[in-house]
């Protein structure tokens, strides 16, 4: 009896797991980043109120409107009319504002440079969202490659745990191999439950960055070509690995050196942040803006 149950325990946990394939249609990299670069929201707004903040920098140089007015004076009440008193006026009023000499000039450039600081927000923006979909991207393969390793593993364990209980109902086998076969099992089934609980959201906040809904499926991701590259690369004999800041040489596998571009150095690399990085672009327009909206004060 208590052999009965012990092959019935088997059967339940290899199909509770159940994994399916996940090999599938895949899904590129390129593909998402070029997606999420029109459909994200995010992206969406920061690109409209660059648009906005665009649209306002000639406002902001243009003169004032001209007013037009009308004006009525010592009407009768009780009979009104515009030619029955001699004290009766009506005027007409053309005008507009003088501004103070180079005031629109100075606000045409604070506006100008607030337009530049959405500019930079924007590209700000738009890359935190690539290096988001970048990382939800690899994590979801991660994820892909953790399944299709733990199917593997359970499968093994499986024809493993039906062999040992088939040995230990004819009396051949050992009833702790049993056990121990069910234990290892039921952790796999676990760890596979848990993978996928964690591809589907994965899914769901790769799908958010891209603008799609959460619950729209996404097949097997694929490897980016760069990695592809990168992992070709570190199986040749000529590649090695250096730090300038060490003073290393570095050496290939043979022994000999190799000619490669030294690291740059700290200053070049503080350099290289001020003129490219959108984060310190987008600071240093906004205190070049406050320091014009000073003077035109």
């Amino acid at each position: 009896m208590f052999r009965v149950a012990i092959i019935a325990l088997a059967t339940v946990v290899t199909t509770t797991f159940a994994p399916r394939a996940i090999r599938a249609q895949a899904v590129s990299l390129e593909a998402l980043l070029n997606e999420a670069d029109s459909a994200n929201p995010t992206i969406q707004a920061a690109r409209a109120a660059a648009d906005a903040a665009s649209a306002r920098v000639p406002q902001a140089g243009a003169p004032p409107d001209p007013t037009l007015g009308i004006a009525l004076m010592n009407i009768p009440v009780a009979d009104p009319s515009l030619s029955r008193e001699m004290m009766t006026m009506t005027q007409v009023q053309l005008g507009t504002r003088l501004p103070w000499p180079s005031r629109l000039s100075i606000s045409e450039s604070v506006a100008s440079i607030r337009s530049q600081v959405a500019d930079w927000e924007t590209r700000r923006i738009r890359d935190k969202v690539r290096y988001d979909v970048r990382a939800a991207y690899h994590e979801l393969y991660f994820v892909d490659q953790a399944l299709e390793v733990t199917r593997r593993n359970h499968d093994l364990l499986r024809d493993l745990a039906e062999l040992s209980s088939s040995q230990y109902s004819v009396g051949t086998g050992v009833q702790a191999d049993v056990l121990r076969a069910q234990v290892e099992l039921s952790r796999l089934t676990d760890q596979g439950v848990t993978l996928r609980e964690r591809r589907v959201a994965g899914v769901a906040r790769l799908n958010s960055l891209v603008g799609r809904p959460a619950d729209v499926a996404m097949s097997t991701v694929e490897l980016p070509p760069e990695v592809h590259r990168i992992a070709r690369a570190s199986q040749r004999a000529d590649v090695g690995f250096s730090s300038a800041t060490l003073g290393l040489e570095p050496t290939n596998r043979s022994g000999a050196e190799n000619r490669v571009t030294p690291l740059p150095t700290l200053s070049e690399l503080l350099l290289a942040a001020r003129e490219t990085s959108p984060r310190i672009g987008v600071h240093v327009r906004r205190v070049a803006a406050e320091e014009e909206a000073l003077e035109l004060a």
